[in-house]
């Protein structure tokens, strides 16, 4: 907890602009109820297909280095030496 406020509060500016930010937020959602909600809706809906994506490539990757890892290296990796 401590690392995050030392990260939004550490400096002047970063105080500052946290604030500013807060306060930014705060207006929309005062002046323009559920606008903050169809734009992070929106967004999460344009990134679907990117995300699914990535996630896909992403456990294709795991298993073929897994694969490779537990069943090829060690048929044709390096044998270990006994020593005597």
């Amino acid at each position: 907890m401590r690392r995050w406020f030392r990260f939004f509060l550490g400096s002047p500016l970063r105080a500052t602009l946290t604030i500013l930010t807060l306060v930014i937020f705060g207006v929309i959602h005062n002046f323009f109820p559920g606008t903050l909600q169809a734009t992070a809706t929106g967004v999460a809906g344009e990134l679907s297909p990117l995300l699914n994506m990535v996630f896909s490539y992403g456990i294709l990757s795991l298993i073929v280095f897994l694969g490779y890892r537990l069943i090829l290296s060690p048929l044709f990796g390096k044998k270990s030496r006994k020593k005597k």
